[in-house]
């Protein structure tokens, strides 16, 4: 039994053979949920536990110290504009 996809193939490509062995077409995955999952854990904690890793950031460490430092929080902010304005007028895609 050959599926449609392998029938509709057979008619554009005369003389072809399908070496097949799923009649059906299976779903495609979400083949960036991996990314989109880690993207999201680091926008929410792993920033922030950079930040408690590397503050203070001391310009000497040590009794001599002058300058110190210290990051404390993140924010993300909405763009200003859509993707879409940005390209058609040519604008900067920034959050300010």
């Amino acid at each position: 039994m050959t599926s449609s996809l392998t029938r509709n193939n057979a008619e554009i490509f005369p003389g072809t053979k399908s070496f097949s062995k799923i009649n059906k077409v299976l779903d495609v995955p979400d083949l960036i949920d991996v990314q989109k999952e880690s993207f999201d854990w680091f926008t929410k904690k792993g920033l922030t536990d950079l930040f408690e890793e590397i503050s203070p950031i001391e310009d000497n460490q040590g009794q001599n110290s002058r300058f110190s430092l210290k990051f404390v929080d993140h924010d993300f902010e909405a763009p200003n504009f859509s993707e879409e304005d940005c390209r058609s007028q040519e604008k900067t895609f920034d959050a300010s």
